[in-house]
């Protein structure tokens, strides 16, 4: 679950935003500004994670148009979906407004609202069919047990016998029943 996502350039004019009603407005723009200063403007690559407090954001940089992809969430959750999301918004962003940022007008509505919520739907959604699948179970069948009971039981004729190995070294007392001990009955 995303708290914060924002479309920026890379002077840090924000495009478009959505922020979820339970996060504080103030914390995410703190910790995208603290972002653009030691990453951006620095031109730190990063690996495109950027720790803020209790606060992860992932950033996905798009060159041809100097624009900058922000998803902010809760460090303490594993979100597995937010880097395939992050390249598909980015992808269906500069799809929709190419024209737009080709010709620099950054000041005109970029009414985005409907797509990312398809997007952010379809990302999440696949990350639980991927969840759910890793969690299911094998079956029997599909177990190499299945395979290795069977094979296992079946004697081959044509096979020679294994010679068993007999232990050098040590001593079996072997007692015949007719033979007695002393003060034994």
């Amino acid at each position: 679950m995303l708290d914060f996502f924002a479309v920026i350039t890379k002077g840090g004019l924000v495009l478009w935003y959505f922020q979820d009603a339970a996060q504080q407005l103030k914390t995410s723009i703190d910790a995208i500004n603290a972002l653009i200063r030691n990453v951006v403007l620095q031109e730190r690559g990063g690996g495109g994670y950027y720790d803020h407090g209790n606060l992860a954001l992932k950033q996905h940089m798009d060159n041809e148009f100097d624009l900058l992809f922000v998803a902010v969430y809760q460090k303490i959750l594993q979100l597995s979906y937010v880097d395939k999301f992050l390249s598909d918004i980015q992808r269906e962003f500069r799809d929709r407004f190419r024209d737009q940022l080709k010709e620099g007008q950054y000041y005109q509505s970029f009414e985005f609202s409907d797509e990312y919520g398809r997007i952010l739907r379809q990302a999440e959604e696949e990350a639980r069919m991927m969840k759910a699948e890793h969690r299911k179970p094998r079956s029997f069948q599909e177990s190499s047990k299945a395979h290795k009971t069977v094979s296992s039981m079946i004697k081959q004729r044509d096979e020679p016998k294994k010679a068993s190995k007999k232990k050098e070294g040590k001593a079996k007392w072997v007692f015949d029943a007719k033979e007695r001990i002393p003060g034994c009955l």
